[in-house]
């Protein structure tokens, strides 16, 4: 699959709100709020229903390696980019799965932000170019084991 983030022309800057929840998770995980976890037990602790799209994203990270560990703020952060796009969601989780690979350890919001992200959040197209790069067939890549193992 083509990476969302790999294209300076495909990126796009990010709006008020969005630099607004990046922060204030950064804030947190700086705080010691969110630990790294493997993905069986991510927002396992919530006192409110966890949103499907991040339910989505759980999904497939569970798909990955099950030594891989998780920020809960990243998945905050990619789950808002995704804006209610089940699709977008699972995209970003196997950007995610890659990037810890890539990383050796947890990939939290002050690497993604930094390394990842560098050039600002893809745009429309690029997830359209993503999406459509996935595809065999009729089928989606990112619905396969191997799209999950390295």
């Amino acid at each position: 699959m083509k990476s969302l983030f790999s294209d300076p022309q495909c990126a796009r800057a990010m709006d008020y709100d969005e630099v607004n929840m990046l922060l204030r998770v950064l804030i947190a995980e700086k705080a010691g709020l969110f630990r790294p976890s493997k993905a069986d037990v991510l927002f396992s602790n919530s006192r409110t229903p966890v949103p499907g799209i991040i339910q989505i994203m759980i999904g497939r990270l569970r798909l990955a390696e099950a030594d891989l560990e998780y920020s809960e703020g990243i998945i905050l952060v990619l789950a808002d980019l995704a804006d209610g796009n089940p699709g977008r969601a699972v995209m970003l989780a196997h950007e995610l799965v890659q990037a810890t690979l890539r990383y050796g350890k947890c990939v939290d919001v002050e690497y993604f932000s930094h390394d990842l992200c560098l050039w600002g959040y893809p745009t429309d197209k690029a997830f359209e170019e993503a999406w459509a790069s996935q595809k065999v067939g009729s089928a989606n890549w990112l619905d396969t084991t191997e799209a999950w193992h390295g």
